[in-house]
């Protein structure tokens, strides 16, 4: 992996990865299942590495639960 700058899209099992050496041009794309990504990286130069985070929307998002008052 020659690129400066990889964007990670973070799953369960596949990995969406988008490399650029330009910032705002996507030099390659790439779709990794979780066994194949550390190996990615084996060789690779240093680089940024930035990860999408997405907000659930509030129906999905898990609340911590107050114990009941007695």
């Amino acid at each position: 992996m020659n690129a400066t700058t990889v964007a990670i899209d973070l799953a369960k099992d596949v990995f969406e990865l988008a490399l650029s050496d330009v910032p705002g041009e996507i030099k390659s794309r790439k779709r990794l299942r979780r066994s194949q990504l550390a190996r990615a990286f084996d060789n690779a130069r240093p680089m940024t590495i930035a990860t999408l985070v997405v907000k659930l929307p509030p129906m999905l998002s898990i609340a911590p639960r107050r114990a009941p008052s007695t």
